[in-house]
């Protein structure tokens, strides 16, 4: 097979190329006849190839060309790799109905790491700030204004899960004239609780009040530097074999510190980068989950600081933002996660408020992430033999509803709202294509996540958009 110029995309007034997409060549004697037109159609059926191999579909009418013969190939989805960037800030203890705004999503996430639909998919995790160093005595700790502290809540006892954990235990009285009360944490909840070894309130079996261990206090703003952030805690692996490492991780977590978003963002990414180089073929996404703005941090940590790492990763590294918020929070929380999301080249972001129902919604947000971070992206398979034509590639989708043949659209800025289309990654009148995409209309119909058969078929005319 011969490889030629990429075919001509109708405009809505019939006119090709319009400058966007591949364009039509100027070709001349037979080499134009050999370009495809609008309504072109290529074979009528197609064959599953699970291994991803390739049959000859035999000579098929069509409008233009009585006996074309073509090649089937099935297209694979594109790997994606997604790394958890989870807030583990002090306040992730707080009550969020009845559990720990943490416990609530770490529960999420085991359920996603549990559903058969995330099976293939590449996870991995990392927090912020810096895991908080468990200590026995202020020796252990990195001196000066540091100490070995037993954390505590300004709140009598039988109020510690409902307030902010703000002072350390030294006999001294908060501020307001409370009492900084120790607390332990609910083995189930996750909840503050003042009666280690007694069940906690709410009757859940099993919930019983556990010792918080003691950590080292940290004044010296550590955890602000990026590179602290540009190893994860568990590597991105494939689950389910990597769902057991990442349960663990997750059971270990402590909540404790401050908000160093800017920084973790840009480790994080940073990470993402040398993958990306390092598995190429995968698309690298992140996922950032925080219930706080910035905060901390003598360096810059800022939404507007936040929001320029993330867009120096897009659109190559996308990340989706989760926000976590109470009902008093929300109006100032929206404005600045919807920032960071469009910066991330996701735009809206998922802003879940504090409730009973958190563990559901989250496993919700993360399930919509996984379905549009796969997307509708697909590699280009190798011909039979010799090199793909790309005037004579051709996209059919099969569904349970049934079998669709996508018109070639160019871009995506040229794809049909209602009946979609496909284009190319790259414009192969330049340079080579790696990926197939398909458009946004043609993907929600779809729904790539409950079973999707895409074929590529090589050798008749290219289908192009009407």
């Amino acid at each position: 097979m011969t490889a030629c110029q990429p075919p001509a995309v109708e405009s809505a007034g019939g006119q090709a190329g319009q400058g966007r997409g591949p364009r039509e060549p100027q070709a001349t004697g037979g080499d134009r006849g050999a370009q495809p037109t609008a309504g072109t159609r290529g074979p009528d059926f197609a064959v599953s190839f699970p291994d991803g191999g390739a049959a000859d579909v035999g000579p098929v009418p069509s409008s233009d060309d009585k006996a074309c013969a073509g090649e089937l190939h099935e297209g694979k989805l594109v790997p994606v790799d997604l790394l958890l960037l989870l807030d583990t800030s002090g306040s992730m203890e707080d009550n969020a109905g009845g559990k720990s705004k943490w416990r609530s999503v770490r529960d999420a996430i085991e359920i996603f790491l549990a559903d058969p639909q995330s099976a293939g998919l590449g996870v991995g995790l990392a927090t912020f700030p810096v895991p908080g160093k468990l200590c026995d005595k202020d020796g252990e700790c990195g001196g000066g204004k540091e100490f070995c502290g037993k954390k505590g809540a300004c709140a009598p006892p039988a109020n510690v899960a409902n307030v902010e954990a703000a002072c350390y235990v030294t006999g001294a009285n908060c501020i307001d004239g409370m009492p900084c009360t120790a607390f332990g944490l609910c083995a189930v909840t996750g909840l503050r609780c003042s009666n280690p070894g007694q069940p906690c309130k709410g009757g859940v079996a099993g919930d019983t009040c556990t010792a918080r261990p003691r950590m080292c206090t940290d004044y010296r703003e550590a955890g602000c530097s990026g590179d602290l952030y540009r190893t994860p805690s568990v590597p991105i692996a494939e689950l389910p074999a990597a769902a057991p490492e990442l349960q663990r991780a997750l059971a270990a977590v402590i909540p404790e510190g401050a908000t160093p978003t800017t920084a973790a963002a840009k480790g994080a990414l940073d990470h993402l980068r040398g993958r990306a180089a390092g598995v190429p073929g995968h698309k690298q996404v992140l996922v950032l989950a925080t219930d706080g703005l910035p905060s901390n941090c003598a360096v810059m940590n800022t939404v507007d600081s936040a929001a320029a790492v993330l867009a120096a990763g897009a659109p190559d590294l996308s990340t989706y933002v989760i926000g976590v918020f109470s009902a008093a929070q929300l109006d100032r929380a929206r404005p600045a996660l919807e920032r960071l999301a469009t910066a991330g080249g996701t735009g809206a972001p998922f802003v879940l408020e504090t409730g009973s129902d958190l563990t559901r919604r989250f496993t919700e947000a993360i399930s919509q992430i996984r379905g549009a971070a796969a997307g509708c992206e697909f590699t280009i398979p190798r011909p039979a033999s010799g090199d793909i034509d790309y005037g004579k590639v051709n996209v059919r989708v099969t569904t349970a509803s049934g079998q669709e043949d996508l018109p070639y659209v160019g871009s995506a800025d040229r794809c049909d709202p209602v009946r979609g289309g496909w284009y190319y990654d790259a414009d192969p009148a330049s340079q080579k294509p790696s990926k197939v995409l398909v458009c946004e209309a043609t993907c929600r119909k779809v729904k790539v996540t409950v079973g999707l058969s895409v074929g590529l078929r090589y050798g008749c005319k290219t289908i192009v958009i009407e």
